[in-house]
């Protein structure tokens, strides 16, 4: 796959962080704030369209080594290794790559006879609710394949944990700092509509007579009313998330736990013990339990 990106990346990232709905870790985005600020206050971003290659690896239970893309040169039983690291976006940036970039890795990867299966590393606060179909379609690729995948996961909140539960495994890579849960979800926008009549400009909107219902949920969410937002625009995510999460983890998840589907956050432990995830393993056990499982 190419390393350019699209011409018109800074507008998608723009788009999506401004107006964006989000399964993220909220802490983050407000550790992030004046990144995001900065970022969009510049009248021009100059930076090359080429940037570094996605970090794919691959592991045969003994070691891991790095790959540019030339999966069927493999040798036989290999293990497919992708990193979700960071915000996730749908589109790829200067920054990351897209998932849905990284879906068509995954998909190249799982029509290789030379490979068995594949490990998500995962670093991620979450990301745009966007970005997690495209990471639920390359898992599927190697499901279809029937070659098992496998998670190992730091920081797996929000839409990075949207994307693990569709793993066979999903394990903690330490006891230290890794976290998982923030299962929830939230929107963001920016108003700045007086900016622009202090300068002078004067907003129309007119609607058609057979559009009355159009646009009025984020109508009434620019003056203050978010409820009808909430309602026809984020519950139906979360409730989606919630059902998906259970669907997915089964027996394993106790609902008794306070929180555990309303965004709270549980480190490694504590997440094992409420069955969040399965256990503990860092890259290379999670490569060896691919093998094992394929």
């Amino acid at each position: 796959m190419s390393k350019i990106l699209k011409n018109n990346w800074q507008f998608h990232l723009a788009n999506s962080l401004m107006r964006g709905n989000w399964f993220i870790d909220p802490q983050f985005m407000t550790s992030q704030a004046e990144i995001v600020v900065n970022l969009l206050n510049k009248k021009e971003i100059n930076i090359s369209a080429e940037r570094a290659e996605y970090d794919m690896l691959w592991g045969n239970g003994t070691a891991i080594y790095g790959i540019r893309e030339e999966w069927k040169l493999l040798p036989k039983n290999s293990v497919a290794i992708f990193p979700i690291k960071g915000t996730m976006f749908k589109e790829g940036t200067w920054c990351s790559y897209g998932t849905e970039e990284i879906e068509q890795y995954m998909k190249t990867a799982a029509a290789q006879s030379n490979i068995v299966g594949a490990v998500l590393t995962i670093n991620s606060p979450g990301g745009e609710v966007s970005a997690v179909a495209p990471m639920h379609r390359g898992i599927k690729a190697f499901k279809e394949a029937g070659k098992p995948v496998v998670s190992t996961c730091d920081t797996c909140m929000s839409a990075a944990y949207y994307a693990a539960i569709e793993t066979d495994l999903i394990l903690a890579d330490n006891d230290i700092s890794a976290d998982f849960g923030s299962i929830g979800v939230m929107s963001n926008f920016i108003d700045a509509q007086q900016v622009y009549e202090k300068q002078g400009y004067v907003f129309h909107r007119i609607k058609a007579e057979e559009s009355a219902d159009k646009n009025v949920a984020f109508e009434k969410a620019l003056k203050g009313d978010y409820e009808m937002l909430k309602s026809e625009a984020l519950s139906p995510l979360a409730i989606k998330f919630q059902n998906d999460v259970k669907q997915a983890r089964g027996a394993k998840l106790n609902l008794d736990t306070s929180g555990i589907l309303n965004g709270k956050t549980f480190y490694a432990k504590k997440a094992l013990e409420v069955g969040l995830i399965d256990g503990f393993g860092d890259i290379n056990k999670a490569v060896q339990l691919v093998i094992e499982l394929s």
